[in-house]
């Protein structure tokens, strides 16, 4: 396999848990936001749209019930729908930006 290396972070991935504030998002604007489907109404809460949410959407399903097939458009540039319970969110978003589940070497953003 090969190696992917990149010396500055050409995405923000976003997971289900405490996110940065709005503020931080700001400051990393050139960056495209790719999010697990638990992060997704958080960033929309701060009025971030991601370029796509991906994931078994559990965590959406009664905003994608109520708010039908317009929500790709309103809320969110694309959704990613994979139901194989045998990978998680994070793996499923790996693999849709990367191509892999597989990377190394994530550089992981305190906050």
């Amino acid at each position: 396999m090969e190696a992917l290396t990149y010396k500055t972070p050409h995405c923000i991935i976003a997971l289900h848990g405490t996110l940065p504030d709005r503020s931080w998002f700001d400051a990393h604007a050139a960056l495209p936001v790719y999010s697990a489907d638990g992060a997704a109404l958080t960033l929309l809460s701060m009025n971030i749209r991601s370029q796509a949410v991906i994931g078994d959407l559990d965590s959406l399903m009664s905003e994608i019930e109520e708010s039908g097939p317009d929500l790709d458009n309103r809320m969110f540039k694309h959704i990613e729908h994979d139901t194989n319970q045998a990978t998680t969110d994070f793996e499923k978003v790996l693999e849709y930006v990367y191509g892999s589940a597989s990377v190394i070497g994530l550089q992981m953003v305190p906050i």
